[in-house]
């Protein structure tokens, strides 16, 4: 694996390029231009698309890196230093600003919402693709027939727990694979006007259960702990727990939007 992709150098002055970091503003680009053509059906101006894009984003590696801190804050008064980024905060801050900017300069949340969870999906799967490469989020020891992946840079998180010769559950590559689908999916679901104003329920519900399956398979132990449960299986099962009545709730909304019908 290789954490720093490379090192970028002008003239005393060196700078390491992490993996992860190019990882994320590639996925986050892509996620962006995909957000604009989906939303544009509904008469966003691709101006307007971008701006909800990087509030979006802004927004949630704040909320991802809060909820990292608030899950180790004892770590963090102990050992001062840079956060990582919890998902599950980034996606729910992210969502929050967003609607925040949508309503406050009157743009179709309903149809952004709808445009955005393929372009969640996209972008989350580069994030996890950056994860595998600069060894962070890693599994815990896989045994044959499973595969596994070896870390001997000792820049990589997971290169203690692998210590160059024990294979690791490739769980970044498991739910990067799993994201790609669930971005086919709410694709092919908002291509076709199935599950309209419905699909981040579909988002939300996939990846919970995407998460639950690989959890358990996580060597990293930062991760937060109550009841022997990590926090995102919690979060997790939450999801799973109010998804119906968010469903419900989604599909009233929808039917009311239609006003009343003529028989």
């Amino acid at each position: 694996m290789h954490p720093e992709l490379f090192r970028w150098s002008m003239g005393p002055w060196e700078r390491p390029v992490p993996t992860f970091a190019v990882a994320l503003l590639l996925g986050a680009g892509l996620a962006t231009l995909l957000f604009a053509a989906l939303v544009r059906r509904a008469g966003v101006k691709f101006s307007d698309a971008v701006s909800v894009a990087l509030v979006a984003l802004g927004s949630g590696v704040l909320g991802a890196a809060a909820l990292d801190v608030a899950i180790n804050f004892r770590s963090y008064l102990a050992n001062p230093g840079s956060p990582g980024l919890v998902w599950y905060g980034g996606l729910f801050a992210g969502l929050l600003a967003a609607w925040l900017f949508a309503m406050r300069f009157r743009l179709p949340w309903r149809e952004i919402l709808d445009a955005g969870t393929p372009a969640v999906a996209v972008g989350q799967m580069f994030g996890r693709l950056g994860c595998l490469a600069g060894g962070c989020c890693y599994g815990s020891p896989a045994e044959a027939p499973w595969p596994g992946v070896l870390y001997g840079d000792p820049r990589a998180p997971a290169t203690e727990s692998s210590r160059g010769v024990m294979p690791l559950h490739p769980v970044q590559l498991y739910e990067a694979g799993g994201l790609l689908l669930l971005g086919l999916l709410t694709l092919a679901l908002h291509r076709r006007g199935w599950a309209r104003h419905r699909l981040i329920v579909v988002h939300l519900v996939g990846y919970a259960l995407l998460r639950l399956g690989t959890e358990h398979l996580r060597g990293d132990p930062t991760r937060g702990q109550l009841l022997g449960l990590s926090t995102s299986t919690i979060l997790a099962l939450l999801i799973l727990a109010a998804a119906p009545l968010l469903w419900i709730r989604l599909q009233g909304q929808r039917s009311a939007t239609r006003g009343p019908r003529s028989t």
